[in-house]
């Protein structure tokens, strides 16, 4: 038999009696011990009564604490403090793939021969001027002048970070409190979903097609008042689809209409075959955009930019200086190298048409087997299968790791899909195909 909160002690330990003030009391108990592991809760009436409020009121905290993963309902057992911590990046390790393979495709990792060289650059970077205090700007000026160039519209302010996944992490974390939602695309990129949900949040499906976010579905989700909109604006991962002027402008007007942010992740960046399309070129207020430089020229850079809004970046980069308080002043010197150097961006240039390639001949042949794939962009194929776990199994028996579709889903399906990363390799893909069909 589980031990069972008192409901008027509980009560006692709530001040503010909104449905907000309850998720935030009740969260704050679990968090800091006060409520145990294991631990059943006082019934909905009992706590309402306590409290003085409507049963709705309590209903809708404990749904809200449901939702974030706080507590666990049983039915007519109850509710309780989950036994087990939260599994932290639960998708993330879902669908990385472990054990030996003679291929392995699972990853989304670009192809390290395709990696510009940074030698000459290295040479070049002589002397990185040093910070003459721990608040000062965290941009080396030329790195800033080389990714404004490249912005798809003109920001108001610039920072840098360590990583488009670090990026989303500290824009997703003061905007996003216990139960707020955040509306992302279905499927999605797994880790996207990890962090939404580490921050309490709750991940709201957006269906995309073949020009990006579908305007109806975000409507819909917009419905439900989520504090911002994530968006890869081309090479979505994993479906490959990239955003088109019409859809950003038809977006745009959707979320005009709500007090949602929009955070653009522009993960591939510069290999990236569609011209970069923003919403920040309507809603500049509104838009925080992420640029990424892992795939184009190299991930052990860890580097991205935030552009937006100059009050957002400020707080950014306010609460940054109690942690890192910059990114690496000798690699952004080092990136500014490399993206003004001409041989460099002729070279990323290079990749992006043989990453094209790959892609396109992996996507003909499965279309010649009967297999549908998505998009025309990225380093992934997005393809669907009549039974996931079986094309797993089959593929891994053959020594080729693919990872499983399940995990960029937020929504149940009966389609079965898997994410084949075609550019990490300049390996003959069209064979697995053959085994599919097989």
């Amino acid at each position: 038999m589980f031990p069972a909160v008192d409901a008027a002690q509980l009560a006692s330990m709530i001040r503010d009696r909104s449905v907000a003030g309850v998720v935030e009391a009740v969260s704050g108990m679990i968090r800091e011990g006060a409520l145990a592991p294991g631990e059943r809760l006082p019934t909905v009436r009992a706590i309402a009564a306590e409290l003085g409020v409507g049963v709705a009121t309590i209903s809708r905290a404990w749904a809200q604490l449901a939702d974030a993963g706080m507590i666990e309902t049983r039915g007519r057992a109850g509710s309780f403090v989950p036994l087990l911590e939260r599994r932290h990046a639960v998708r993330f390790f879902r669908y990385s793939r472990h054990g030996e393979f003679r291929l392995d495709l699972s990853t989304g990792m670009p192809d390290p021969a395709l990696l510009p060289p940074i030698q000459s650059a290295l040479e070049r970077v002589k002397e990185v001027p040093h910070p003459s205090s721990y608040i000062a700007p965290p941009v080396v000026p030329k790195l800033e002048e080389q990714i404004r160039r490249r912005l798809p519209y003109p920001a108001e302010a610039l920072t840098v970070v360590d990583g488009a996944l670090d990026a989303l992490d500290r824009l997703l974390g003061p905007r996003v409190r216990l139960g707020d939602r955040v509306a992302v695309a279905d499927p999605g990129f797994p880790p996207i979903f990890d962090l939404i949900e580490e921050h309490g949040g709750v991940a709201v499906p957006v269906e995309i097609d073949d020009e990006g976010m579908v305007p109806d579905s975000l409507a819909r989700a917009l419905r439900q008042r989520p504090v911002g909109v994530v968006i890869q604006p081309r090479a979505q991962n994993p479906t490959g689809v990239s955003m088109t002027e019409r859809r950003a402008k038809e977006l745009a007007e959707v979320i005009a209409r709500s007090g949602a942010w929009v955070i653009e992740d522009d993960h591939s960046g510069m290999i990236s075959s569609s011209p970069l399309v923003s919403i920040g070129a309507h809603l500049p207020e509104r838009v925080l955009h992420i640029t990424s430089f892992s795939k184009s020229h190299g991930p052990d850079f860890r580097i991205a930019s935030i552009a937006g809004p100059s009050a957002a970046l400020a707080e950014l980069v306010d609460r940054r200086r109690l942690g890192p308080a910059w990114t690496s002043r000798f690699l952004q010197s080092l990136l500014a190298e490399l993206l003004g150097d001409p041989e460099v961006e002729r070279l990323v240039s290079e990749a992006r048409s043989v990453y094209g390639q790959r892609r396109a001949k992996l996507a003909a042949a499965m279309a010649e087997h009967g297999f549908t794939t998505t998009g025309s962009d990225g380093l992934n194929l997005w393809v669907a299968v009549p039974d996931e776990q079986a094309a797993l199994v089959m593929l891994a028996a053959r020594g080729i790791a693919v990872a499983p579709g399940r995990p960029f889903q937020l929504r149940p399906t009966f389609e079965g899909h898997i994410r084949v990363t075609t550019g990490s390799t300049d390996a003959d893909l069209t064979e697995l195909a053959e085994i599919l069909s097989s």
